[in-house]
């Protein structure tokens, strides 16, 4: 089973704001792959940078959920994509050096980011957010639609 993408901020109630990079930049990244582009996970770097120069962002107000899945289970429907130089280690590594608190990050990789195991540690990080608070959600992997245009992740046990 796939994982379907969280969707805009409204779907977790009232008490996050701010940026929510993942769902900000989805429709983008969704008309860049309908126009024959594809995403590249740099974006999100720069998306963080200017976050980063923000004189009001508060690290400490931060939670990060970053989800890589470079190879998958079923290899024979998901090719895997090399694992040198892991553009969502980096983001996390990152978002840690310039002060969010550990225990705000949660980063499941590869064969750790099942579908049970993404949707547990998201709704474990929203219980312990507060209002206010800054989300960064991240994903890095393969996906696809079905026929009816909606989208999904593809978690590391997606069939």
């Amino acid at each position: 089973m796939l994982l379907r993408p969280f969707g805009k901020r409204e779907d977790f109630g009232h008490r996050l704001q701010g940026v929510f990079l993942g769902a900000d930049i989805h429709d983008w990244i969704l008309s860049r792959i309908a126009r024959g582009g594809c995403y590249d996970p740099r974006m999100m770097m720069l998306l963080l940078a200017a976050l980063l120069q923000d004189p009001g962002w508060e690290p400490g107000k931060t939670w990060v959920f970053a989800v890589g899945v470079l190879e998958w289970l079923d290899s024979k429907t998901w090719a895997s994509f090399p694992k040198e130089g892991r553009r969502d280690a980096e983001l996390v590594d990152l978002l840690k050096s310039k002060g969010v608190p550990r225990d705000h990050v949660a980063f499941l990789k590869d064969g750790d980011a099942t579908r049970k195991a993404i949707v547990k540690a998201f709704e474990e990080m929203l219980d312990r957010t507060r209002e206010g608070e800054l989300l960064v959600f991240y994903y890095a992997g393969h996906g696809c639609r079905d026929q009816s245009g909606t989208t999904y992740f593809a978690n590391y046990d997606a069939t």
